[in-house]
C-alpha cells in the first residue's frame, strides 16, 4: 500500500509515536518535522544542513538540541547546536565516509548517526572515534560508494537505485577529477513503473558519457530487454546520443563490455545492486590479470 513518500512517512511515524527516549528528526523535511506533534519522546533532536535554519534557531531557543553543519557546505564542521550556542565536533573532511565533504548525503548520514548516538548516551569521544573510523570500504559498507583501488582508471561500486539516490550520487561523482570518459553500468529493478524509470534515467543522463544498461537479475514481471529499452529511450529523450547507450542481458556481460572499453584516466561506475560481491570478484580477477600481464612484460 506504499505508493508515495507521504505513505512512507505515515508508516515511519509509527516509530516516532512509540519513542519515549530520543527522537531524531529531519528539520528540513516538513513530513518529519510534523512528527514532533506525535511523539512521547523525552528529547527531540533536529538535524539540518545549516546552523542558521530558522527551525533550528527556534528549537534551540526553546531548550532543544540540534545537529548541524557550520559553516554549511563541504568545508564545514559537524556541530551540536543548543541554547548555549554552536559547538564543533569535527570537520566533515575528517569523516572518511563523506569523501572530504564531497558526498553530502553521507555528511547527512553522519549527522543523523551522531544524533542517534547522543540519544543512546554515547560519549562525544566515542562518537568522534566512530565517525573517524567508519569508511565507505567494502568491509564497512558493502555496495555503498565502494572505491576499487589498483587500476589505471577509477572504479566505484554503488547501490544507487532510485532517482533521489542517483541524483545525489551524480552530484558527488561530478566533483571527481576525471581525465577521460565517465562510463556507467546502469540497472533498475524490474518492478519500477515507467515514470520511475524515466525519472531515474533523467537523474543520470547528464553525468556520464556512456551508458551500459543491463537487465536486473530478477525481472519481476518484466520481459527480457524491456527494462534496458525503457532506460535507453529515456536517456535519449534526455539528450544522450543513442550510440552511447548499449543494452545487455545481465551484469556479467555488461561488466565485461565495460572492462573491454575502459581506458586509463576514465571513471567507471557500477550500479551493482545485490551483485556487488560478484562484481567485486570480477574486478579483483581483472586487476590480478592486469598486474600479471604487466609483470610478464
Amino acid at each position: 500500500g506504499i505508493q508515495s513518500v507521504d505513505d512512507v512517512a505515515t508508516h515511519k511515524q509509527q516509530v516516532i509515536e512509540r519513542t519515549t527516549g530520543t527522537a531524531v528528526l529531519n528539520a528540513e523535511d516538513p513530513r518529519c518535522l510534523a512528527m514532533r506533534d506525535h511523539t512521547s519522546a523525552k528529547h527531540v533532536v533536529l538535524v539540518a544542513r545549516r546552523a542558521d535554519h530558522p527551525i533550528i534557531a527556534n528549537h534551540c531557543e526553546a531548550g532543544g538540541t540540534a545537529i548541524v553543519v557550520d559553516p554549511p557546505g563541504a568545508g564545514g564542521k559537524l556541530c551540536i547546536c543548543n541554547g548555549e550556542g554552536v559547538t564543533p565536533i569535527l570537520s566533515l573532511a575528517e569523516i572518511p565516509a563523506t569523501c572530504k565533504g564531497a558526498a553530502s548525503y553521507n555528511a547527512e548520514n553522519a549527522m543523523f548517526a551522531t544524533a542517534a548516538a547522543m540519544g543512546l548516551g554515547l560519549s562525544r569521544e566515542a562518537i568522534v572515534a566512530g565517525l573517524r573510523n567508519f569508511s565507505m570500504s567494502r568491509a564497512d559498507a558493502p555496495g555503498r560508494l565502494n572505491v576499487f583501488e589498483g587500476l589505471p582508471f577509477q572504479v566505484i561500486v554503488d547501490y544507487a537505485h532510485n532517482a533521489h539516490g542517483i541524483k545525489a550520487f551524480c552530484e558527488f561523482s561530478n566533483q571527481l577529477a576525471v581525465e577521460g570518459r565517465r562510463i556507467l553500468v546502469f540497472v533498475v529493478a524490474g518492478d519500477k513503473n515507467v515514470a520511475e524509470i524515466e525519472a531515474i534515467a533523467a537523474a543520470a543522463a547528464g553525468s556520464f558519457d556512456y551508458f551500459l544498461c543491463r537487465d536486473p537479475g530478477e525481472l519481476r514481471g518484466r520481459k527480457p530487454g524491456q527494462i534496458t529499452q525503457l532506460l535507453k529511450d529515456s536517456l535519449i529523450k534526455n539528450g544522450v546520443p543513442g550510440e552511447r547507450v548499449e543494452q545487455f542481458p545481465d551484469q556479467a556481460t555488461a561488466l565485461e563490455r565495460a572492462l573491454n572499453m575502459v581506458e586509463s584516466g576514465d571513471l567507471l561506475v557500477l550500479f551493482a545492486g545485490k551483485f556487488h560481491t560478484q562484481t567485486w570478484n570480477t574486478l579483483e580477477q581483472y586487476r590480478d590479470a592486469l598486474q600479471h600481464d604487466c609483470t610478464v612484460h
